[in-house]
């Protein structure tokens, strides 16, 4: 993180902004984020690599080289269908080694299928939401 810190300095003006954002959990009802949650958890976790406990932490963890402004809420609001929300789920770096480590296995799937019943037909769209974490603050002078 030096390195990085030590760029932003560089080309920061003073006043400049440094932001860093991330988004960890998707969020749609509550029923169907538990079967998220069951998957990314209790089935993937071992597959996701250890630094993916900075983006669930918000980037709390890292320590940030300027004075901090509070910021309001963000969030990405993005609808999406069945199929689409699966899509999304298959892009997970932590399925794709999931299924490396099981071929012919997909974890997906079986969550997919039960969030079927949930969900009503595959095309209805439905507001996901993914809150962001973002740290952002001025380089002083």
């Amino acid at each position: 993180m030096r390195e990085f810190y030590a760029e932003a300095d560089r080309v920061l003006a003073p006043g400049g902004l440094l932001a860093a954002w991330c988004y960890a959990g998707i969020t749609i009802t509550p029923e169907i984020d538990a079967e998220i949650a069951g998957l990314y958890g209790p089935t993937l976790g071992a597959f996701w690599p250890p630094e993916r406990i900075l983006v669930e932490e918000g980037y709390r963890g890292i320590e940030f080289p300027y004075p901090e402004i509070v910021l309001p809420h963000f969030e990405i609001l993005q609808p999406l269908t069945l199929p689409g929300l699966a899509g999304y789920l298959n892009s997970w770096s932590a399925t794709e080694r999931y299924k490396a480590a099981h071929p012919g296995a997909d974890p997906v799937l079986p969550v997919i299928e039960r969030i079927a019943v949930l969900w009503g037909p595959p095309e209805t769209l439905r507001p996901a939401r993914w809150p962001l974490a973002v740290r952002a603050g001025h380089r002083p002078g």
